[in-house]
């Protein structure tokens, strides 16, 4: 059983790999535009972004955090996520745009 899902795995990614590759190179490209967005703030700019990330990592130790519902919570927020990709892979004018939501989510 497990081989068998393995060959199906690997045949789809050998299958696919062209659109896995645009697709990682999506990412990358979300990542690379927030890099340089961030790397473009001015100084004060720079320090309130610190200063803001400073307080949430204080804020995160301070408090308790429920476990579960931080996974209901990230489970919903992904699901919406899913649910728009698939919608925009049914429709052929939609497929332009998931590259687009894979930018923005790098």
């Amino acid at each position: 059983m497990r081989s068998r899902i393995r060959r199906l795995l690997v045949s789809h990614i050998k299958e696919y790999s062209n659109r896995y590759f645009w697709l990682f190179m999506a990412f990358v490209m979300g990542v690379s535009a927030g890099a340089f967005t961030v790397n473009g703030l001015s100084i004060l700019q720079s320090e309130e972004l610190m200063h803001y990330f400073q307080g949430f990592l204080q804020l995160m130790d301070k408090q308790k955090l429920n476990s579960n519902e931080v996974f209901v919570l990230s489970l919903q927020n992904n699901a919406k996520i899913v649910i728009l990709l698939w919608v925009l892979g049914v429709t052929i004018i939609g497929i332009p745009f998931i590259f687009l939501l894979i930018i923005v989510k790098g």
